[in-house]
This record gives structure tokens, sequence and C-alpha cells, in this order.
């Protein structure tokens, strides 16, 4: 049996002393419970593995959910209360999933991962077993 689990992507864009824009992927986080101050517990314990200070963080984009861009309770208010110079951009849910797609798929380990699972599903989805159903 096959259960959903509730994961956190993690992307940074840098850029160098030259003006050159860097996205790194960061990773791929399994959440026991999606409220905001977990997700903020979650990022914060990556960009501490990571050795990214909250000080150097210059903006935080998430989708629409309340969750996440929430202006009282959501993760974007706790992280500007954590940095306040780290300005939240509003991400429509869409191009936030193609630029987190388009960066994993630079990872040839990400990229690899996500059509071997890709495959899986088709292989389970379109197996004769599972296309019959008997009442």
């Amino acid at each position: 049996m096959f259960l959903n689990k509730e994961q956190l992507t993690l992307v940074i864009r840098r850029i160098d002393e030259n003006l050159d824009v860097f996205e790194v992927f960061l990773g791929m986080y399994s959440l026991l419970t999606t409220d905001a101050q977990s997700i903020v517990t979650a990022i914060s314990d990556v960009l501490l593995c990571f050795e990214i200070p909250f000080a150097k963080i210059r903006g935080h984009c998430y989708d629409g959910c309340n969750t996440m861009a929430g202006s009282r309770s959501g993760v974007a208010a706790k992280i500007q209360e954590n940095e306040p110079r780290a300005v939240f951009t509003y991400c429509y849910g869409h191009a936030l999933s193609l630029s987190v797609s388009d960066t994993v798929k630079r990872s040839s380990v990400m990229r690899d991962c996500l059509a071997t699972c890709y495959e899986l599903v088709k292989l389970i989805k379109f197996s004769p077993k599972t296309r019959c159903h008997v009442d």
C-alpha cells in the first residue's frame, strides 16, 4: 500500500560577486505535520546543515496557501520575524512548481530518481492486474 508523504522541497537562488545567478537544489525533506511552525523549523534545520545563516536571506517565495503565505502566522511571516530584510514574494503554485522542477532536473541524482519513480508509477498504473476490476 502506498501512503502519501508530505514533503518540503528547498531550492535557494544565490548570486556571486559578478551578479551571476545560481539555483541550488537543497533537497526534499519529509514533514510529519504541515503547520507553519513545523515548516519553519524544517527550513531552519536545513539552512543550519548547509551553514547558511538567516542573516543572509534577502527573499523567500511560496505558493499562496494560508500556511505558507499567511500574513500573521504563515511561514512567510515567521521567516520575516527571524530576518526582517527577507522580502516575501508570492509565487503562483504552477510557476513555483516549474521553477523547482527545472532546478531539480539539473541534479543528475534527482533527475534519475524522479525518472525511475515515474516509470514505476506507469508500470503499476497500466499493468493488466491494475486495469481489471473484479466486483
